[in-house]
């Protein structure tokens, strides 16, 4: 196996990655939100850990899922630091769950990124989107609208307004959906807003077409990294285009709202989708939350961490073999936002990529759409799982 990233390794974008996310998160929250003087010191403090190197706190409110965080972080007797040798998804996450520790989440049940994710929608709706035009967008458009819209993540410093496509699968897809017209599909998402409205109008292409039985459309158990969709978020969403002045647009909202109400629609959550940790690692999850799909298509970089793990892959790396845990084919939506590329064939573009901007991975400048087959050798049965807790359907 190629090595693991780690946040030990100071000079490395894992470090860089998480001191960005401390500083523009936190910020953008206390912008966002009225919190009292003590918890807006709260998150002023655990700021300024990860800044310094600091300790990590403890969980302070008991929840479902505190004694879990414990175990699968080690929170024991010694002291751990944020930069320690230890895996680099779990640290960010486990950040990400002391933010809502910090400010009481599971008591008010107030999202603190919630005004920011109604209006990026509301925004992109009234200025972005032909009016009357929402049922007529073509499947192709659509593809392109699911893996551009992920530009919207909040988080990094800076997002270039350069679209480059490292590799296009979309007629693969196309002809797939056409060709085996697969039973069941799961989405596993990423962000609110044109993300999130593109995926919509994907769902509704399918059932239009009758390309699929039955959807999962898989959301975050809590909020996350400011954009990220949770279920509250997808029927505010349908709600909200349900009431348009837009009529197609109305439609496929009532559409989705019926067939979720039909139950051929399943908005998922579980407590794996905020746990930054590899799927292959994690193959109770696999087993129960993605079995029986006919395909798996996940959204963004996160997830497409998740898809391949935490290590230092080289380009070289086939992706298929990668994800050979899994027994669906897979898509990949991802506009690249991390250093590791995978199963890429076009060097010469990218030598290029590397030489006009070093840092052009950071910017969500490049994106791909990638179809794969995994290489099914039963090799996940020799994986490792982890505590059941993180794969149950909430």
């Amino acid at each position: 196996m190629p090595k693991r990233i780690i946040l030990s390794d100071i000079n490395s974008f894992a470090v860089e990655d998480l001191k960005a996310q401390a500083e523009k998160i936190i910020n953008v929250i206390i912008k966002n939100n009225s919190f009292s003087l003590i918890k807006k010191n709260a998150l002023l403090d655990l700021q300024k850990s990860i800044l310094t190197n600091s300790p990590m706190d403890s969980l302070d409110h008991y929840n479902n899922d505190t004694d879990p965080w414990n175990k699968i972080m080690n929170m024991g007797s010694d002291k751990r630091f944020w930069f320690d040798n230890y895996h680099h998804g779990l640290v960010v996450s486990y950040f990400h769950r002391l933010i809502l520790d910090k400010i009481d989440y599971f008591k008010s049940g107030n999202d603190p990124y919630e005004r920011i994710k109604k209006q990026a929608l509301m925004e992109f709706v009234e200025n972005c989107l032909p009016k009357g035009r929402g049922g007529d967008i073509k499947i192709e458009q659509i593809l392109m609208g699911m893996l551009w819209g992920n530009k919207t993540d909040f988080v990094p410093h800076t997002i270039s307004s350069e679209k480059i496509l490292l590799k296009d699968d979309r007629k693969l897809l196309i002809e797939f959906l056409f060709e085996r017209k697969p039973y069941r599909i799961d989405i596993i998402a990423d962000n609110i807003g044109e993300e999130l409205f593109y995926d919509i109008l994907f769902i509704n292409y399918l059932f239009a077409h009758d390309l699929v039985k039955v959807l999962r459309y898989h959301v975050k158990n809590y909020p996350y990294n400011i954009s990220d969709a949770t279920k509250q978020d997808v029927f505010w969403t349908l709600n909200f285009l349900a009431k348009t002045n837009d009529n197609s647009l109305r439609n496929i909202a009532e559409n989705i709202l019926n067939l979720i109400s039909e139950k051929r629609i399943n908005i998922a959550t579980y407590p794996f989708t905020t746990l930054g940790f590899d799927r292959g690692l994690a193959m109770n999850v696999v087993d129960k939350q993605y079995a029986g799909s006919s395909l798996i298509i996940t959204k963004g970089d996160f997830n497409y961490r998740k898809n391949i793990g935490w290590y230092y892959w080289n380009i070289k790396n086939e992706y298929k073999e990668i994800i050979s845990y899994l027994k669906s084919p897979l898509v990949s939506f991802r506009v690249i936002k991390n250093e590791i590329l995978v199963g890429l064939k076009n060097k010469a573009l990218i030598d290029t990529l590397n030489r006009e901007d070093p840092d052009w991975w950071k910017k969500g400048k490049g994106g791909v759409i990638m179809l794969a087959i995994p290489k099914n050798d039963n090799n996940h049965l020799k994986r490792n799982i982890i505590e059941d807790f993180w794969a149950q359907t909430l």
